[in-house]
């Protein structure tokens, strides 16, 4: 219904399209992503982010990345979440994957979206559903001390062993030093099942560091995990 003349072709080699996946993010997130793609943070309730690419691989070895989609920003979509339907008004199309995500990928694009977009527009309670923030995972506070802890550990070898890698430990200015994770820090899981914690760019070190991530052994915070998520 939306592809766009390279999209009917990627859609006409799968035999069972699932349709746009859907993402919810946490607010203060959502407000860094969206500003990063030059939209104002102050409208992340309302704001719709669509990521639309996709790869083609030609019979000559060649490869060539295109739109799925014919939307525009300001375009309408109808989408399916928990049973429930609504019209969304795309705000702007991207190929800019939020943080964390980078090696994520899904061919038939993703909706991307904030928590109170979701309360707000589909009437549903995040706190209710299968979304959490890091925090949501523990039984109590300790778990921060244990990671900051591992995360300041891989910085400072990370550092000896690469004089070009800079990490803002111990600063002289308080506001630049890294002292610990808060209980909404990006965050995902590797295929292993330990958590990866992702930092923004500027967050722990200058802008050469980029958006580093640092992969924490569940060994380290297992001990107040929730019994569910053990």
């Amino acid at each position: 219904k939306y592809a766009s003349e390279f999209g009917k072709k990627i859609l006409e080699d799968d035999s069972s399209p699932n349709g746009i996946a859907f993402m919810v993010y946490n607010n203060e997130y959502f407000k860094r992503y969206i500003k990063e793609l030059g939209l104002n943070e102050n409208d992340y309730k309302t704001t719709v982010v669509l990521l639309d690419y996709a790869t083609l691989y030609n019979e000559d070895g060649s490869k060539t990345v295109d739109r799925l989609y014919s939307l525009k920003s300001g375009d309408k979509i109808d989408v399916k979440h928990s049973d429930t339907e609504k019209s969304m008004t795309i705000s702007k199309y991207t190929d800019i994957k939020p943080m964390g995500q980078e090696a994520v990928y899904y061919e038939l694009g993703i909706i991307v979206v904030s928590e109170d977009y979701i309360k707000e527009v589909f009437k549903q309670d995040i706190n209710n559903s299968n979304y959490y923030n890091l925090g949501d995972l523990f039984i109590n506070e300790n778990y921060k001390n244990e990671i900051s802890e591992e995360i300041k550990k891989q910085m400072i070898s990370r550092m000896k062993a690469d004089e070009e890698v800079i990490y803002w430990i111990d600063e002289e200015f308080e506001e630049w030093t890294f002292r610990a994770i808060d209980d909404n820090q990006n965050f995902y899981f590797s295929k292993d099942g330990n958590i990866i914690i992702v930092f923004d760019k500027y967050e722990v070190g200058p802008g050469s560091t980029g958006t580093p991530e640092f992969e924490i052994d569940k060994q380290v915070y297992e001990k107040y995990l929730k019994e569910e998520y053990k």
